[in-house]
């Protein structure tokens, strides 16, 4: 009896190794990448993407849904550019306590030893859902919205890769699920087969150095701590704007360096930029970049919109009962005209907010230094200073009037809407100026101007060939829009 329990037993335990082998077999092939981490999984529940309180899987899959035609096209398109479907490998890394992770899709080439002579890689840093911005009358943007503008407006699969930092770990799941190739079930975010040859995202908080003693903290929409120079994206250009500038230009250098291998350009752009004047504009930029008999353009940016009024005078066509509301009295915001968030008074702003150049860091030129009192409170990291311009410098408006589309004009200082760079020079140590380089000493540290973007140009006057900048913007019509909210 007992020799007969005995071998139940132990056939119990081999029928139990074998299907645990089964199923491991099974899964192996499953999947085409190794990850100890599971992606199908939605973060809680109580994540909301819209004001509307729709849960993160339901508003993600009808943001998807909404732009079915464009990725069908993707669909189509994707075949011709790749050849054939290839497989992927996926790769992660996070610190000891987690807060910083990275996330790496990367796609096979169909010829390994065939690697394109011209790529692009796209970077864009986003603090949480709301970093992709939002027009008058129209749903906030999505990550959806910023795939389709880059994939439709950059180069064939092969020659294109995307990488996205985030603040928000949320996010970060987010965006992996949406990224990552998986069976589509009710539970999982759409996902489409977007057409980049690697995909890169980082999760950092963001915290690169200890704030200073006075500043207070708050919660942002993750529950997580932050600090006020970060706290809401309405209030982000009312803060002191070193502290602000200085994170940005650290989180751009940790991305660019994270995620830059073999490309031989990169494309810097805002969150909330969504437009380009031609779907050619990449490439133009591309082939621009470079350095020629006429010019040694390492740097290269556009004239950056804000509010299309075109698109006001279509919608008083057809709501001819309109009437602009009154100012608002006293020190009211002058946002308190366009009444609740989507409704008929918000499509005003982009007239009222309409503006040629948006981005008022690109310029040539000189600005006049600050004065003692604003140097020491700089020294002491107790103000921002705002510059002063000089009696010649032009913001790029200026810069680039009467100039045709193939032109090209030097700038001294660029801004971050919309930004390519020369890889090989990213790789010699062209980064963003993560203090005020100009006027620094060995006594004092920072001094007061050329601070992240602005001291992209200061760097590469070492680079050049004249000693002056390689910073150049496009001539004539060349654009990018970026939103109003």
């Amino acid at each position: 009896m007992a020799k007969s329990l005995y071998a139940l037993v132990r056939l119990a335990i081999q029928v139990l190794v074998a299907i645990f082998a089964i199923d491991s077999i099974v899964s192996h092939f499953r999947v085409s990448y190794t990850d100890s981490q599971n992606h199908d999984r939605l973060p809680p529940s109580e994540y909301r993407y819209s004001s509307d309180g729709s849960q993160a899987n339901d508003y993600l899959r009808d943001e998807a849904h909404r732009s079915n035609s464009a990725h069908q096209r993707l669909h189509d398109n994707l075949k011709q550019k790749s050849g054939s479907n290839v497989g992927f490998t996926v790769t992660t890394w996070a610190s000891g306590d987690r807060q910083t992770q990275h996330y790496t899709l990367e796609r096979s080439y169909p010829d390994p030893t065939d690697i394109p002579s011209e790529s692009l890689l796209s970077l864009v840093i986003t603090k949480d859902h709301q970093s992709w911005g939002r027009n008058p009358t129209e749903e906030p943007r999505t990550i959806y919205n910023f795939l389709d503008f880059v994939t439709n407006t950059t180069l064939a699969s092969q020659q294109a890769s995307l990488a996205i930092l985030t603040a928000s770990p949320r996010e970060f799941e987010i965006y992996k699920q949406i990224l990552t190739p998986h069976e589509e079930d009710a539970n999982t975010p759409v996902y489409y087969n977007y057409p980049f040859h690697r995909i890169t995202l980082v999760l950092h908080p963001g915290n690169t150095r200890a704030p200073p003693i006075t500043n207070r903290t708050s919660s942002d929409d993750d529950g997580e701590p932050q600090q006020d120079g970060n706290q809401s994206r309405n209030d982000r250009h009312n803060v002191a704007q070193h502290e602000r500038r200085a994170i940005i230009a650290k989180l751009r250098n940790y991305l660019q360096t994270v995620a830059l291998k073999h490309e031989t350009h990169l494309l810097w752009l805002d969150s909330d930029v969504y437009k380009f004047s031609s779907n050619e504009m990449v490439e133009k930029m591309m082939r621009m970049t470079r350095t020629t008999d006429d010019a040694e353009v390492g740097v290269l940016t556009a004239r950056c919109r804000l509010g299309e009024p075109e698109k006001t005078d279509e919608w008083l066509k057809t709501h001819r009962d309109f009437r602009l509301p009154p100012p608002p009295e006293g020190d009211e915001e002058e946002d308190e005209r366009r009444g609740v968030e989507g409704g008929n008074y918000e499509v005003i702003a982009w007239k009222l907010r309409a503006q040629g150049h948006y981005d008022l860091n690109a310029w040539r030129g000189e600005r006049v230094g600050p004065n003692n009192v604003e140097q020491k409170g700089l020294w002491k990291d107790l103000t921002s200073w705002e510059p002063h311009p000089g009696p010649d410098l032009q913001i790029l408006d200026e810069a680039i009037d009467k100039t045709g589309d193939d032109d090209v004009v030097r700038l001294d200082s660029v801004g971050g809407t919309v930004l390519m760079f020369r890889a090989d020079l990213v790789r010699m140590g062209l980064n963003f100026a993560t203090g005020y380089f100009v006027g620094m000493t060995f006594e004092h540290g920072e001094g007061y101007d050329g601070i992240e973007t602005e001291g992209v140009c200061l760097l590469t006057r070492s680079m050049s060939r004249d000693g002056k900048s390689m910073c150049y913007s496009m001539g004539g019509s060349w654009s990018v829009w970026h939103t109003v909210f």
